[in-house]
């Protein structure tokens, strides 16, 4: 009677540790759903903010800014930055 007590404790134990090791995975499966869901909501918001603020002229301002960095740290560095002036390819 007693090994079957044993039995049984152990069974119910394993059983507790299995259910909490899948909630556990499920916990962390929604948490980088949610994760990606704010991102790609926080990339929407921002996409037509930036479209309603940035007309074409200032996005060619951005984009020839940005282009001359990575050319400047490019030179700096020794990689071959001319090539990604804007216009020069």
């Amino acid at each position: 009677m007693e090994e079957s007590k044993d039995i049984a404790k152990k069974e119910g134990d394993r059983l507790i540790l299995a259910a909490k090791a899948q909630i556990e995975q499920e916990k962390q499966q929604a948490i980088e759903g949610l994760r990606k869901e704010v991102a790609a909501l926080a990339l929407r918001a921002a996409e037509q903010i930036l479209s309603a603020e940035i007309d074409k002229a200032k996005h060619q301002d951005i984009v020839s800014k940005v282009s001359n960095q990575l050319v400047k740290h490019n030179e700096r560095t020794g990689n071959i930055g001319k090539a990604l002036r804007v216009g020069s390819v």
